[in-house]
């Protein structure tokens, strides 16, 4: 059961997007949540797409854009939450920090699949299919939407897109790109953990390489 304060949290995103949200002929985003969905006015029932990172390498990310390359709010009220949060992330090893996150961020995972995977107007597409065979993937969005491009307007998006990181820089919000990034930053012990807490979910969307034992403990 929602405690009072988060019912008042729902209460308020509730009226923003029954305010917010038109029933059709607009586009909105990108969301980096998708809980808004359950608030939706009845009659407002968009073409959602979805788009999910194997959440090891999300919590792994985290970590960078927490200790190092998000950029202060103009904020002050929020620069005090903001350096507190950035203080604390510094303050442990990368791999303290992704076992300690980890049980929000699987909330938000089991949500993705438990209340939005089920639904018929929602396309979900991978980050790494993005970064890694952009043609496709754009191709993919273009379908899902029924948006109907010059061919000259997707060659521009295709020459748009740009995935190159010549070097790692954890100062920078493009720090790297390329998938599997936990395998290279986190103890194998802390990836074996990563694997039995996540482990429903790198089922459930398809994230468990081959190279990789993904088992839950005995």
């Amino acid at each position: 059961m929602l405690q009072n304060s988060n019912r008042g949290e729902e209460n308020d995103l509730k009226t923003f997007t029954r305010s917010f949200f038109k029933t059709g002929g607009c586009f909105y985003g990108p969301f980096r949540s998708g809980k808004f969905v359950n608030t939706l006015p009845a009659g407002v029932k968009p073409k959602i797409l979805l788009m999910l990172r194997d959440p090891r390498d999300a919590q792994t990310s985290r970590y960078f854009s927490r200790a190092y390359s998000h950029a202060a709010p103009q904020d002050q009220d929020q620069q005090q939450d903001f350096f507190a949060k950035r203080t604390k992330a510094l303050s442990v090893t990368i791999d303290e920090f992704v076992l300690k996150t980890a049980p929000s961020i699987l909330r938000g995972y089991q949500f993705y699949i438990d209340d939005l995977l089920s639904q018929g107007n929602v396309e979900w597409v991978k980050y790494e299919e993005m970064v890694t065979d952009f043609p496709s993937w754009l191709d993919r969005v273009i379908n899902f939407w029924g948006l109907e491009l010059a061919p000259e307007t997707r060659d521009y998006l295709l020459r748009s897109a740009d995935f190159e990181v010549p070097e790692e820089d954890i100062h920078s919000h493009k720090r790297q790109v390329s998938p599997g990034d936990h395998l290279r930053k986190l103890q194998p012990e802390t990836i074996k953990a990563l694997n039995e807490i996540f482990h429903d979910v790198l089922m459930a969307l398809d994230y468990a390489p081959q190279n990789e034992s993904i088992s839950t403990a005995a």
